[in-house]
Formats: structure tokens, C-alpha cells, sequence
């Protein structure tokens, strides 16, 4: 895969930590080291700033 995309920064949300685990671990696996994660929506805004 394209070493930009691999780089891309990616941010999960889901309120099911089992979700945001997997997602994370799959990702990883698969390359994507840029990764941010919560299971809390308010939390949102201050990840993105």
C-alpha cells in the first residue's frame, strides 16, 4: 500500500472499547502507526485540536 495512506492520521470513535481495540490492532497490523482512539465523543474535539 501507498506510504502516504500508511501515514495518514486516523482517529477511531466508537463507544465500545472491545471496537476501538480491534480497529486499532487491525490497523497496526496492517501498517498504520498514526493512530488515536476513544470511546468518549466529547473527547473528540480536544484530540482534533
Amino acid at each position: 500500500m501507498d506510504v502516504e495512506i500508511k501515514n495518514a492520521r486516523i482517529l477511531i470513535v466508537d463507544d465500545e472499547l472491545k471496537n476501538v481495540d480491534l480497529l486499532e490492532k487491525t490497523l497496526f497490523r496492517n501498517g498504520y502507526q498514526n493512530l488515536k482512539s476513544t470511546s468518549d465523543p466529547r473527547e473528540v474535539l480536544t484530540i482534533i485540536a
